[in-house]
């Protein structure tokens, strides 16, 4: 009789591993989208909440995210409340949750090259740092693939004009004179579009467009005087890290629009401390469109 009780108590011992195992994955601290197949110049947000531990543990504690591939990683722009620190040989950015406040959970959000040639796939690993005993790390892959070109369409042969004398009996007698096909005139107040800029309809019935300027507000070029930044300038990429002597309290930033109609205005350069500092620079298209850059700064 005992023996028939055998086979269900073994049956409900191999489901405790897949039961816990499920309790486990529902407290993973790395939140990812479900889509993480991505076209260069696209984005990818993700998050590390710390909710489900920090009832568990004690700290302190901190948290390294790595973005590690065989091609240059892509830049991670950070959450503005967080001291972050970078390493750029192992493109590892390293925080202490307790300096946020009233927050458990951290969001950031990967940007990638618009100019990326080949398909790429990027592996993500979250670790947290403690003293005790620390969960496994957790971590997560995508994949980049570059834009599609746009196909150019084919220009159509010539065909060759028959510039041979017709016949008297087919030749047609030309119009003496023939009327002079005239264009209309330009619409007075009404530049012509220039690459790049923008338009404001008007509304009105058959009148052009409004042309508001060019929405160009790139950067062509960003240094920092005396110093390099960790990461490569790309027009696209809007996060850098500097490192300093703890001696320096500003810096010359230098920094050129990719259009001469756009404005740059830099603040935060003149008064940096020893703690985490961040320079902005706004770059003002001629239509109003504003993209920021931002430099962070870190004392070695």
């Amino acid at each position: 009789m005992r023996k028939k009780y055998i086979i269900p108590l073994l049956f409900v011992l191999l489901l405790i591993p897949a039961f816990l195992a499920v309790s486990f994955a529902d407290n993973d601290f790395l939140k990812v989208p479900d889509d993480t197949d991505l076209i260069a110049g696209d984005t990818l947000e993700f998050t590390v909440d710390l909710t489900t531990y920090k009832e568990s543990a004690t700290g302190p504690f901190e948290v390294m995210l790595t973005i590690s591939s065989d091609e240059p990683a892509p830049y991670l722009d950070l959450q503005e409340d967080l001291d972050v620190t970078y390493n750029k040989s192992k493109e590892t950015y390293t925080f202490d949750p307790s300096e946020a406040e009233d927050t458990n959970e951290f969001h950031f959000t990967i940007r990638t090259d618009e100019g990326l040639k080949a398909e790429t796939e990027y592996t993500v690993t979250a670790e947290i740092l403690t003293e005790g005993e620390a969960p496994e790390p957790e971590m997560f892959t995508f994949t980049v693939n570059p834009k599609e070109e746009e196909p150019t369409e084919p220009t159509e042969p010539t065909e060759p004009t028959d510039q041979t004398e017709p016949t008297k009996e087919t030749k047609q007698t030309q119009p003496a004179t023939k009327a002079k096909e005239t264009k209309p005139a330009q619409k007075e107040g009404k530049p012509e579009k220039e690459p790049g800029g923008s338009f404001h309809e008007d509304g009105g019935a058959g009148e052009e467009p409004e042309y508001k300027g060019s929405s160009d507000n790139y950067l062509k070029s960003l240094s920092v005087t005396g110093h390099e930044t960790t990461q490569k300038f790309h027009k696209t990429r809007t996060t850098y890290f500097v490192e300093l002597e703890k001696t320096v309290t500003s810096l010359g930033v230098n920094a050129a629009a990719e259009d001469r109609t756009a404005r740059v205005n830099i603040v935060g350069n003149e008064n940096v401390s020893v703690n985490m500092s961040k320079i902005v620079i706004n770059v003002t298209a001629q239509n109003g469109d504003v993209r920021t850059y931002k430099i962070y700064v870190k004392y070695k």
